[in-house]
């Protein structure tokens, strides 16, 4: 399920919008869950809550004529891991969009003509920021960027994050996970282990010592191509 938020002063477009994305989403067979924001502070309130996040956020470019750029720099700030969708009925104000990172740009009267490429963009993104599991029949959506290492140890492997103590498991080889992953993120370091090179504090010839005291081997099959990395 795709979380998408959208912050809109006007409720006939909250509503023709949100109205419009269900109806596509239909026909594409996504499965979405969308939530209306009318109030900044709601919006700001719902992200400084860290057991709740979005997967893209619609938002005007301008909300009570003040523009939402600062707000869309501060909530990227609270956290980085949705993409943004601006939207305007006044496409020559739009260039200050650019002073925060966006993944699309859209005037409003256009929205429903551009939704097949607009969502396609969104998708592509969020497969390169996402890793999805299946744990016991339960469907898992983790942010790649917080995972540390994966450790294949038997019949399972392990999903170590950054953030947190947390551990997914799924019957999923290392080599089927390496298919799935940005590669500008993470490395391939041995038969049973990949880790996540912005967790790496040292590399050794036969390990890396990660951020936090873990340390994970490196065999020499792939030490050579390490190497050429670091």
């Amino acid at each position: 399920m795709y979380m998408i938020g959208m912050l809109e002063e006007s409720l006939e477009y909250r509503k023709w919008a949100s109205d419009a994305i269900r109806s596509f989403a239909l026909e594409e067979r996504m499965d979405v869950d969308i939530l209306e924001f009318d109030k900044v502070q709601g919006l700001i309130d719902f992200y400084q809550d860290r057991s709740k996040n979005l997967d893209f956020l619609f938002l005007n470019t301008t909300f009570n004529h003040e523009s939402t750029i600062p707000l869309a720099k501060r909530l990227k700030n609270i956290n980085n891991g949705f993409q943004i969708v601006f939207w305007t009925d006044h496409m020559e104000d739009s260039s200050k969009c650019y002073e925060v990172e966006h993944s699309y740009l859209v005037e409003q009267s256009r929205l429903e003509y551009n939704m097949k490429h607009m969502f396609s963009c969104l998708i592509e993104k969020w497969k390169e920021k996402k890793l999805v599991i299946f744990t016991k029949g339960k469907r898992i959506v983790l942010d790649q960027e917080n995972i540390q290492y994966m450790e294949r140890n038997k019949r399972k492997t392990y999903i170590w994050m950054r953030e947190t103590a947390d551990v997914a498991t799924t019957v999923l080889k290392i080599g089927e996970l390496d298919e799935r992953l940005n590669h500008r993120i993470f490395i391939r370091c041995h038969n049973s282990y990949i880790v996540n090179r912005n967790c790496v504090e040292k590399f050794y010839r036969d390990r890396f010592e990660l951020k936090g005291g873990k340390s994970v081997p490196i065999s020499r099959k792939y030490y050579k191509e390490i190497k050429e990395m670091f």
